[in-house]
């Protein structure tokens, strides 16, 4: 690992410590402020304070425009671009 590598990875490291420890503190001090589920929805990832998103969102961001939810809205996968060169005789399916 290179040098600057590992100072990023070393910043990386304490901006998620901050992050986790600004929800820890968040949660306990006031749960209902609390993320409890998540919806992936249009390219946009929203954070609910109930366990069935549903209710005011407490947060949000958007996803690149070349990530998305696979089919079993299980986990993030790269957008799929049907090309002919790679896929010979095959149809189209957009």
């Amino acid at each position: 690992m290179s040098t600057d590598s590992a100072v990023l990875t070393s910043h990386l490291n304490v901006v998620l410590s901050r992050i986790k420890l600004e929800i820890d503190s968040t949660a306990s001090a006031n749960p209902t402020n609390a993320f409890q589920s998540v919806k992936v929805e249009n390219g946009t990832v929203k954070f609910y304070a109930t366990t069935n998103q549903s209710g005011t969102v407490i947060g949000s961001f958007d996803l690149p425009n070349s990530i998305s939810l696979d089919q079993a809205a299980t986990k993030l996968v790269n957008n799929f671009v049907f090309s002919a060169a790679t896929y010979p005789n095959a149809t189209n399916p957009n």
